[in-house]
């Protein structure tokens, strides 16, 4: 294999915006990841069980959200839908996230269940299931909003299921029986009355969904396990409150519920107060060390699944590569300067194979690494300003102290300038890419 192929292929490989192509490609998480959610979920008394995944930025939500789902595949029918890319790609108002109220998510999972079924069962599910819902949506809808059919939106979600007939266990691609058409469902509009949890309308709502989900267990013979990615991107945490704090109404879902919580409540109180929810936290693999976290080298235990994520991805390419691809030292530092993030290894490790290819080299160079890790430098201290620079050197001084509470924090946790880490009891530290000015 020349070259530009293999680097080409390595490139295709380490895509920042998706989770991993192959479940081969997968590592385990240094903590367990979402192993112990599928031990949750093994447990016989609750059936049903709402967990709330509170991870921190490009920690890998998705990957272990799919990867869970693969894991429950083969004894429950296992449903993935992304809320968050629905409301950016379908519905073209990602912002109307931060007013989606419960009864509106309620119906997206409702469709949800209904498009996995028409596809995953067409000669046994008919879209006369739908017409509860159909009219508990109709009731709630605003005088002036005209009616929408819902079963001709089915066929433009984008979801992942379990098989049903193939014997497989890994979640697929749903491939909707239409052809994709515009989404005039008014979701997370403001409406000049807002619509009270209490209102009877509501309530039908979500029993009409819940219909769907018993109809659908009922008819597979097996426990629905809906995977409900995208809550992570909310961005008020008034609306995130109302949502899982103040009501309890996501938590009536007959069936398993695991989303990712809104990242505005991953540091915030309000997490332990979610209703009905059980919280797992995912956080940054622990790749430097509590005990001396600014030196890379002594390492924390997570810099294994940085080196088994490249090796799992690239394993046969190197079979047929006389060269390493990338040294095992030239790794480690690429998997301590991402501060554990998932996404910004796969990144950097991308960005660093395209100077390796400029350059003509058969392995990814400690220069090459170098010039990717620079650049990400300067990104990181963008916008940094001195109320920044000194909660910085305040975290720097004492990593295992609580965290300030004022607005710089929470910006710096949710830009990723400050990390959570979990070897131990939880602790914070800045970024490594950062050290250099600010160590």
């Amino acid at each position: 294999m020349d070259l530009e192929a293999l680097w080409g292929e390595v490139h295709k490989r380490f895509d920042p915006t998706a989770p991993p192509a192959k479940p081969e490609w997968r590592a385990d998480r240094t903590y367990g990841g979402v192993y112990a959610l599928n031990e949750r979920l093994r447990v016989p008394f609750d059936r049903h069980p709402k967990v709330l995944v509170a991870g921190t930025v490009g920690a890998g939500k998705t990957t272990e959200l799919i990867r869970l789902g693969d894991m429950r595949g083969e004894s429950d029918l296992t449903v993935y839908f992304d809320v968050h890319q629905h409301m950016a790609d379908v519905v073209g108002e990602a912002s109307a996230l931060d007013s989606l109220a419960s009864w509106e998510l309620a119906v997206l999972v409702g469709l949800a269940v209904s498009q996995t079924m028409r596809v995953r069962l067409p000669t046994a599910w008919d879209d006369q299931q739908l017409k509860p819902l159909q009219d508990a949506w109709d009731a709630l809808r605003s005088q002036d909003a005209p009616s929408v059919e819902l079963g001709k939106l089915l066929g433009s979600l984008t979801l992942l299921a379990s098989g049903l007939t193939d014997g497989s266990a890994a979640l697929k691609p749903v491939a909707g029986a239409l052809s994709a058409v515009r989404w005039n469902l008014p979701l997370g509009r403001r409406r000049k009355q807002t619509v009270r949890e209490q209102d009877p309308r509501v309530q039908r709502v979500f029993e009409a969904t819940n219909a769907i989900l018993k109809t659908a267990e009922k008819w597979t013979g097996r426990r629905l396990v809906f995977l409900l990615d995208g809550l992570d991107r909310m961005t008020s945490r008034e609306r995130a409150e109302a949502l899982l704090v103040q009501s309890r109404l996501l938590s009536t879902l007959d069936c398993a519920l695991i989303a990712n919580a809104p990242f505005i409540m991953r540091h915030h109180a309000a997490l332990a107060e979610t209703r009905g929810f059980y919280a797992h936290l995912l956080v940054n693999e622990p790749v430097l060390s509590s005990e001396t976290p600014a030196n890379p080298e002594t390492p924390g235990p997570g810099l294994r699944f940085f080196r088994d994520v490249f090796h799992k991805r690239t394993a046969d390419l190197q079979q047929v590569h006389p060269v390493p691809l990338i040294e095992q030292t030239t790794l480690d530092r690429l998997g301590w300067l991402s501060g554990g993030r998932s996404r910004d290894f796969i990144q950097m490790v991308r960005e660093s194979l395209g100077y390796a290819f400029l350059a003509k080299e058969a392995t990814i160079s400690l220069a090459s690494v170098t010039k990717v890790t620079e650049h990400r430098r300067h990104l990181l201290e963008s916008g940094i300003r001195q109320p920044h620079q000194a909660v910085l050197q305040r975290v720097l001084g004492d990593p295992h102290a609580p965290l300030p509470n004022d607005d710089i924090v929470d910006e710096l946790l949710a830009y990723g300038r400050i990390l959570p880490y979990q070897n131990g009891s939880e602790w914070f530290f800045p970024h490594p890419l950062l050290l250099t000015r600010f160590g």
